[in-house]
């Protein structure tokens, strides 16, 4: 009867497998949970029943089965570093860390571990840790692409701009058609200016994947510094086809209208963005910006108190409703607004001029 049920068991397991191979996560983990019963203290099972509920997004369930591996055989290795991806998903990062390090320990030489925490770290902000960790991953293989673009991305974090340049450099070599590996570094180049360079990137990865708007968005950035609105426009416009729900390319696209003076098509991308996300205080400071363009002197008031509302930390709504108070002549209530910027921020000179024109008008000492 064992050996029936071990063999049992084992068929399970392989359909089991068989469906997570298609992506049938439901199904599979039902085949690894017959399998289970017939062999309740396999750890392989649970850990691979594991590894599908992560697949299915059951993150918390997954540690359950990893848990189960650890308490069935406490010397497991791989169960460590697969609860610390499951408690990653669940943003508990520096839980995560404590699991990598277990694993670490018993696995010195597990290249994809030391990767997988230098993610957590980055996740912590925690970038030259992780950059120690994506190095002895590279080191432990050095064909691994992957190793080199995620290093690259924290040196981008921490502006070492040209050293993320040579990871990604790296990255391409050993994996010339990913996508990602071009758009990331074309960021980097338009990080310094190289505009045409980061152009250059940017239609890779584009012609890579064309199907991807965050690239369109990504190029309609870096046309728009380069003064080319019109043609920032047709990508935010792509970004926007490809990703209704994209609002870095509805505020984008409105900046370029609003440098084209197309201002009421600036306000509806504006009420756009609002409309998908009504808690990012820069859009109503920038649609008050618009308005006030459009003389709603009174529509622009509102917009700077709602993104004042928001974020009462953020000086340039208060220098822009001081701008309006100070045209309409409301000098006093603009001065205080010009006070408060500068107590927030104290890099803004033109509202120093302006305090001092208030106070010349005004008769202040």
């Amino acid at each position: 009867m064992k050996d029936e049920n071990k063999e049992n068991a084992k068929e399970f397991y392989k359909k089991a497998l068989a469906l997570k191979k298609e992506e049938k996560y439901e199904e599979a983990i039902k085949y690894f949970d017959k399998a289970i019963e017939l062999q309740p203290n396999n750890t392989n099972y649970y850990n691979m029943r594991g590894i599908v509920k992560i697949d299915a997004e059951d993150n918390e369930g997954a540690i359950k089965d990893f848990t189960k591996c650890i308490e069935l055989n406490p010397k497991h290795r791989i169960a460590y570093n697969n609860i610390g991806v499951a408690k990653y998903n669940l943003e508990e990062y520096e839980e995560a860390i404590k699991d990598y390090d277990i694993c670490i320990e018993r696995l010195p030489k597990a290249d994809y571990v030391y990767c997988n925490r230098g993610d957590a770290k980055c996740q912590l902000g925690e970038y030259e840790e992780a950059i120690e960790d994506y190095s002895r991953s590279i080191e432990l293989k050095p064909k691994n692409a992957d190793y080199y673009y995620f290093r690259g991305l924290a040196k981008n974090k921490l502006k070492k701009y040209e050293e993320a340049i040579k990871d990604f450099d790296k990255s391409i070599e050993l994996k010339p058609k990913d996508p990602y590996y071009y758009s990331d570094r074309g960021y980097v180049k338009y990080a310094l200016k190289q505009y045409n360079e980061a152009i250059e990137d940017l239609n890779k990865a584009i012609k890579l994947n064309p199907k991807e708007a965050d690239y369109y968005n990504s190029r309609g950035l870096v046309k728009s510094d380069l003064g080319e609105n019109e043609e920032a426009i047709k990508d935010y416009n792509k970004a926007i086809e490809l990703n209704t729900s994209f609002i870095e390319a509805y505020q984008n696209r409105a900046f370029s209208q609003y440098k084209l003076k197309n201002y009421n098509e600036a306000i509806k991308d504006c009420n756009k963005s609002i409309e998908l996300n009504s808690f990012d205080n820069y859009v109503y400071n920038f649609r008050g910006a618009v308005k006030n363009k459009l003389e709603d002197y009174q529509g622009a008031i509102e917009d700077f108190n709602k993104s004042i509302e928001i974020n009462p930390f953020y000086a340039k709504p208060y220098l822009r409703r001081g701008d309006v108070k100070y045209n309409l002549g409301q000098y006093k209530d603009a001065l205080e607004d010009y006070n408060k910027c500068i107590e927030l921020d104290d890099s803004y000179t033109e509202a120093y001029e302006k305090i001092e024109d208030i106070k010349n008008k005004l008769n202040i000492q």
